[in-house]
């Protein structure tokens, strides 16, 4: 989460494709692919009305808040419903395994 911190003027107010993680009563918590899970915060953004966790949405970082980032998703920028993981396949790896 240091590293973070030093990225931090570079991720403000730039928009970046996100994935909706958890549903609190007061927030959203949400990722982009700089926010690795369980090391790096999240960014957390006001519930919106038909955005499930799952949802990938367009977001913008507006502070920083301890570890977290304070943000916003963007109007009308609801990427797509749901989230699915690319199948992995390869040498050393089960048939299916990412499914």
């Amino acid at each position: 989460a240091e590293e973070a911190r030093d990225l931090t003027p570079f991720r403000i107010g730039q928009p970046k494709p996100g994935l909706v993680v958890e549903r609190a009563p007061d927030y959203l918590a949400c990722r982009s692919g700089s926010e690795a899970p369980e090391v790096d915060g999240q960014i957390l953004v006001s519930p919106r009305e038909g955005v499930e966790p799952g949802d990938r949405v367009q977001l913008r970082v507006l502070e920083v808040e301890g570890y977290d980032f304070q943000g916003e998703i963007l109007a009308g920028e609801r990427l797509s419903s749901g989230f699915s993981a690319p199948v992995v396949s390869g040498p050393g790896v089960e048939e299916g395994a990412g499914r």
